[in-house]
């Protein structure tokens, strides 16, 4: 029996309207990320890297094929569904961060926590806090970090709702070379316990420690 992939796209096409027509961000991108595995998507910038995670975290339709996440078709499903499985499977790892500015770095970290209620998650957040080093930042707003710091909250956040994916948009592009091989060290560990992680970066340094590259370029997929 064959296991269910984390995510897979099918054939995948993304177009948008441009002043002269229509433009292709993606097309007919297939792959697959498997339970456990850390897999990055290297290209140049404007080669349809952002647009390929967003697709993955089903924030947006593709024009056409199939995104698979955990064996669901996403994008076949109602929006409400859809945001569901976003907020229960999915976490995101931002270069610019996203952090809301006039939070706490606990608040920060508990906010998925609006989309998906539970129980435990201002336990789960103190945990996170001590897990990233924050303890000392946790009643400080993003204003008030390194951006170490705030990198880390963001990845605290991510993993918040137990994903089983992680979707990691250049998320060393900002970094110094410790922070960010500390970022990438808790990917690792996060693909370690079964989880997949799929990141998009520009910086061939950060595929070291991944388990295979794809190489994206005009919005294709390229032969190893």
């Amino acid at each position: 029996m064959m296991a269910t992939m984390m995510i897979e796209f099918q054939n995948v096409t993304r177009e948008f309207q441009g002043p002269t027509g229509k433009v292709a961000a993606l097309t007919d991108v297939s792959f697959a990320v498997e339970p456990g595995e850390f897999v990055a998507v290297v290209g140049p910038s404007g080669c349809g890297k952002s647009t390929l995670l967003l697709t993955a975290g089903a924030l947006l339709t593709p024009s056409s094929g199939t995104v698979m996440l955990d064996g669901s078709d996403v994008y076949g499903r109602s929006g409400a569904v859809r945001r569901h499985l976003r907020a229960k499977k999915v976490g995101f790892v931002f270069q610019q961060f996203h952090l809301l500015p006039y939070l706490t770095v606990y608040e920060n970290i508990l906010a998925p926590s609006v989309a998906l209620p539970s129980p435990d998650a201002p336990k789960r957040a103190t945990e996170l806090v001590e897990r990233f080093g924050l303890a000392d930042r946790a009643q400080h707003v993003p204003a008030q970090l390194s951006t170490g710091e705030k990198q880390r909250t963001a990845l605290a956040r991510a993993l918040l709702n137990r994903p089983l994916l992680l979707l990691a948009d250049e998320p060393t592009g900002n970094l110094d070379p410790e922070n960010g091989q500390t970022v990438l060290q808790a990917l690792v560990e996060f693909a370690q316990a079964g989880g997949a992680v799929l990141m998009v970066t520009h910086e061939q340094g950060a595929t070291e420690m991944t388990h295979r590259t794809l190489r994206l370029v005009n919005g294709r997929l390229q032969d190893p």
